[in-house]
């Protein structure tokens, strides 16, 4: 008797199919899972990078100056500041090819009622003199000077009357340029607590200090 050719199975065949999709179904798994790896291990790395970077730029923005030679400077790996030199009045201070000397500190009252200043306030002017000692033409300005406290405020400068005032223009050499500053200052700030601050322009870095007293 012949077997029905449309009931046998060959079960090895299934055998097979089942097993290479069960091997695909693994080397798939296998594959997701090192990429996985892969892709964390790379984000640590990146992590770590990414905290050391931020280490780095917290440390150097937090850089504290570092004192050098015998206190005048202080410098940080990127900058240095100098210390500006103080004087009092009658010093003759040499800047630039020009000779600065503070000559007079007192306080001006005017005798037009409308310049007087606002109550509580008194009008305080100082006498400086600049001198070209150099061969070229230099020139002077009002704003090349400040006055403010030694906490670093600044007070306002006083468009007062007196004679002669500090004007700007140029010196040739030899010439000589000399005239009252005046400020506004609270009555109850002493000219001990007083700075008069120089600096030959807007841009420079360079300072010099007066202690009015």
């Amino acid at each position: 008797m012949q077997d029905n050719p449309s009931t046998k199975v060959d079960t090895s065949v299934g055998t097979a199919v089942k097993t290479g999709f069960g091997m695909s179904i693994g080397v798939v798994i296998g594959i997701v899972v090192l990429i996985l790896l892969l892709c964390g291990g790379c984000f640590f790395v990146i992590s770590l990078l990414a905290a050391g970077a931020s280490n780095s730029i917290s440390t150097n923005l937090n850089k504290e100056p570092v004192l050098v030679g015998s206190g005048s400077s202080v410098s940080t790996a990127t900058s240095s500041l100098q210390a500006p030199k103080v004087y009092k009045k009658g010093d003759i201070v040499s800047m630039d090819g020009v000779n600065i000397q503070v000559t007079e500190i007192k306080d001006y009252v005017s005798s037009n009622t409308y310049m007087k200043p606002k109550a509580g306030n008194r009008v305080l002017v100082i006498m400086v003199a600049e001198e070209n000692i150099s061969n070229e033409d230099k020139s002077y300005n009002p704003l090349n000077y400040t006055l403010k406290d030694k906490d670093g405020a600044e007070y306002e400068r006083d468009y007062s009357d007196i004679t002669p005032s500090f004007s700007s223009g140029t010196m040739q050499p030899t010439k000589k340029a000399k005239g009252y500053l005046a400020f506004t200052v609270p009555t109850g700030v002493i000219n001990s607590q007083l700075e008069l601050s120089y600096s030959p322009s807007l841009f420079s870095s360079s300072e010099v200090l007066w202690i009015l007293e």
